[in-house]
């Protein structure tokens, strides 16, 4: 198991990975939500084939899944740092279920990516582009893995028995 994730201490670099997921998250919101106060000057530059009902309709199904998925992203950031500062593996689970999930299919996009890339014979610029998924890939997976050695090292330590001293 990992005791370092790149030069931090696996408690610090699950901290700052935990707050870090927050603020994304709060600045991704706080960006939806004007996106859905001011989205039909939006949407009418992006979206021209639509009739106005639908575009509305979309931009408020979009703006609504994103700002759900934001608000559970700092819910489950928050219960990282909660559970790194009150050594409760359990509350890590979340995370690391939602960022499992997440890496697989990040990597059966990218699986995908690569077959066509093979079918097609594409460019140098796909090939750069794939190859930049590849180490996004191998960093998360390094990520991921740090994160599960804290869980291991937190239900390590919280279940170890200690001897009564008589």
């Amino acid at each position: 198991m990992l005791e370092r994730l790149i030069f931090l201490r696996i408690r610090i670099a699950g901290l700052a990975i935990g707050w870090l997921g927050c603020l994304f998250s709060f600045v991704m919101m706080v960006r939806i939500g004007i996106a859905l106060a001011y989205g039909d000057p939006i949407a009418d530059h992006f979206v021209v084939t639509f009739t106005p009902e639908e575009k509305v309709h979309m931009d408020h199904v979009i703006g609504s899944i994103g700002l759900v998925f934001f608000a559970l992203n700092i819910l489950w950031s928050g219960l990282l740092i909660a559970g790194i500062m009150k050594n409760r593996h359990l509350m890590l689970l979340p995370w690391l279920i939602k960022y499992g999930i997440a890496l697989v299919v990040f990597i059966s996009y990218n699986l995908h990516r690569v077959n066509r890339f093979i079918e097609l014979q594409g460019s140098i610029d796909m090939l750069a582009s794939l190859t930049r998924c590849g180490v996004g890939i191998v960093l998360c997976i390094y990520i991921y893995y740090g994160m599960f050695s804290l869980y291991k090292d937190i239900q390590k330590v919280r279940y170890q028995v200690v001897p009564v001293r008589k």
